[in-house]
């Protein structure tokens, strides 16, 4: 429990330290939905919907679509193979905007334990990125290739429990390192650093609320953008 806060204050600490000196995009807000199908002890099938907004739900930015398959190795580790469909805007040279689909496969790695009363998880995820590009026409081009691989590390601890009910406190900190075809790493990318509060409605469904900054590096600087996101999960249990 001790490490785990020294952990949060050390992340919350550096996010602030990074902060000065970056440029700042507008507020955005996020809506996701998860779900898993739980089929036996070994096996479930999960699903992500993401719509991701500028402003209050003003502005479309995004839409995310992310089916996975998942072996359940024991009670704290499991291994995904998934999909992810991207959408979103891309802006052209000459100021032209188009809709830029990006469909990436991805192995994942999943594991998790208690630290006193926090649930501690961690997890790996390698992505193999094909990103639609444009011609200086505007058609579309052939894909470019690439990977990223993500780590994210986060907690959950029961702040009141009433009954089947329960306010949760939700955390965690994600790095997004782009690779090559050769799965070497090129430099940082990204990092999503998310605090939250979560009610659990039933030991299957809850929803949260939460503040996340996100930090991409992009032509030698850095962008911080801040980020409102609304999530609602329910998962089912077809044993």
């Amino acid at each position: 429990m001790k490490r785990f806060i020294i952990a949060v204050i050390l992340v919350c600490t550096w996010n602030q330290i990074q902060a000065q000196g970056t440029a700042v995009n507008p507020l955005n807000t996020w809506y996701f939905l998860n779900s898993r199908t739980t089929l036996n002890e070994k096996w479930s099938l999960s699903v992500e919907v993401h719509e991701r907004t500028q402003g209050l739900g003003e502005q479309h930015k995004n839409f995310l679509f992310r089916p996975s398959i998942d072996c359940h190795l024991n009670a704290n580790t499991e291994a995904s193979i998934g999909y992810s469909l991207v959408q979103g805007p891309y802006l052209a040279p000459t100021g032209d905007a188009f809709s830029q689909v990006e469909n990436n496969l991805w192995e994942q790695l999943f594991f998790k334990f208690n630290s006193g009363q926090v649930h501690v998880y961690n997890r790996l995820r390698l992505e193999h990125r094909f990103v639609g590009t444009f011609l200086p026409d505007g058609s579309s081009g052939d894909p470019a290739f690439g990977n990223r691989l993500r780590y994210r590390m986060g907690g959950m601890r029961d702040l009141k429990q009433m009954g089947d009910h329960a306010l949760f406190a939700h955390v965690f900190d994600e790095v997004w390192l782009p690779m090559n075809e050769q799965v070497e790493f090129l430099s940082f990318g990204r990092n999503w650093f998310y605090a939250g509060l979560g009610w659990k409605t039933s030991p299957r469904t809850n929803y949260q609320i939460g503040f996340m900054k996100q930090r991409d590096y992009k032509a030698g600087s850095y962008v911080n953008t801040p980020i409102v996101q609304a999530t609602f999960t329910h998962n089912f249990n077809r044993n």
